[in-house]
């Protein structure tokens, strides 16, 4: 929460081992969702740039991880200022044919760095991230499983 409030951004990473279950293979990207509870955003809801590095990784069934070297991709999500509370908020049914278009980095792979950015402008208009207790960052994706 520190990089959040004093750079506006902070990373993450998803490990496709021991972040996705034993069972679910070649997972991919299909949904994003965030909230940063308790940020004070005029509009309740906070602009938000999500961007996957360029290495996006999956673990194959026979439990070995392949990465694909690809361009970064940023996309740019609605980060709520409250909780986000399943399963009203859950990813819901499989996503509409033009989600692709939607997410820069639907279909690949979940695994690798992740950084969320707050652009500047949210604060011109109003962002306070004083009362910020805790960051949400849900990832929906679909996968093979044996």
């Amino acid at each position: 929460m520190v990089d959040l409030k004093s750079l506006h951004r902070f990373t993450f990473t998803v490990d496709p081992v021991a972040d996705v279950p034993d069972d679910h293979f070649d997972a991919k990207t299909k949904i994003i969702r965030s909230a940063l509870v308790g940020a004070a955003h005029p509009d309740n809801v906070i602009s938000c740039e999500i961007r996957h590095d360029g290495e996006y990784q999956q673990r194959r069934p026979d439990k070995s991880v392949t990465t694909q070297w690809l361009l970064p991709k940023v996309s740019t999500r609605d980060a709520k200022t409250t909780p986000l509370l399943p399963p009203e908020e859950g990813f819901g049914d499989d996503p509409p044919l033009t989600a692709p278009t939607s997410l820069a980095f639907w279909g690949r792979g979940v695994g690798g760095s992740w950084q969320v950015t707050i652009p500047q402008q949210q604060f011109d208009t109003g962002l306070n991230l004083n009362g910020l207790t805790r960051i949400q960052v849900w990832i929906g994706y679909q996968f093979l499983h044996d």
